[in-house]
């Protein structure tokens, strides 16, 4: 059992403001919600949370993230550990755009993230430096955007050639794509494309495979703060660096530049 709490890191791009693992869970009851994104998952036992109205079991592995402000409560008549999480720092202004408007997500059997939390606490219990609790710290966020964007096209599984799309485009977006490059690829005509693509994760394509090459440039940023901007862009499969940093600021509200500042400088500077 282990648990960190109210950790102040004020200058970091994401950090986790407290995190625990195996954790003896107490009836937790928050009126006003959590100031930060919270995630919980139960690791042995079952525990019930209650959040807008309605009352949510979470068995072994089951998760739920609650994003910021949103009354919650929860408690179990059992014995009964978690992980938890609750993710501060610069970065989390985005987490919205990348979520959308609900006020929480169950996952089921999320067994990614508790590795994450896991790894995460030895991380902070054998002191690693800052950059590579946020990586960490980072990579829990993007397993549970991952999780919940699946949840969110569950009903459309009886369409495998959405998936056949989508995973085409995770493993080549770095390469050249374009929708007629697609439909020749899988027989199918553009139009037929956008729209299911669409029915099935509610984003066009072309959005989707924007947003997997500025998540992934975020990572090269950074994890490698030597590459250039210009490389970050190439790597990633823009056509230039310029590019690049219009997609970049349009989608995150900063540029390249700006984004890898505040993550290792803790620079500041206002989003419009």
């Amino acid at each position: 059992m282990k648990a960190f709490l109210d950790i102040l890191k004020p200058n970091q791009l994401i950090y986790p403001n407290t995190v625990g693992y195996d954790w003896n869970q107490v009836d937790v009851n928050r009126p006003q919600g959590h100031p930060y994104y919270h995630w919980l998952q139960t690791n042995q036992g079952e525990g019930v949370v209650n959040i807008d109205n309605k009352s949510i079991i979470l068995s072994k592995n089951d998760g739920i993230l609650i994003t910021p402000f949103t009354p919650h409560k929860y408690q179990s008549d059992q014995f009964w550990t978690t992980n938890f999480i609750t993710i501060c720092g610069y970065a989390s202004i985005f987490f919205q755009k990348q979520l959308g408007e609900k006020k929480y997500f169950v996952l089921r059997e999320s067994s990614c993230v508790d590795k994450d939390i896991y790894n995460l606490t030895n991380k902070l219990d054998s002191s690693c430096d800052d950059a590579q609790i946020s990586l960490q710290t980072y990579k829990i966020f993007l397993d549970i955007l991952h999780g919940v964007q699946q949840v969110s096209a569950e009903g459309y599984k009886s369409i495998p050639i959405c998936w056949e799309i989508k995973n085409y485009i995770d493993d080549n977006y770095m390469e050249k794509i374009s929708i007629k490059k697609i439909g020749r690829l899988f027989n199918i005509s553009p139009q037929y494309i956008i729209k299911v693509f669409k029915q099935a994760f509610n984003i066009s394509p072309y959005r989707y495979l924007t947003k997997k090459r500025i998540s992934e440039a975020e990572k090269l940023l950074i994890s490698n703060k030597d590459l250039l901007i210009s490389e970050v862009a190439n790597l990633v499969g823009f056509d230039g660096a310029s590019h690049f940093i219009d997609v970049f600021k349009r989608v995150e509200n900063c540029t390249p530049l700006e984004f890898r500042l505040i993550y290792y400088q803790g620079a500041d500077f206002n989003h419009e």
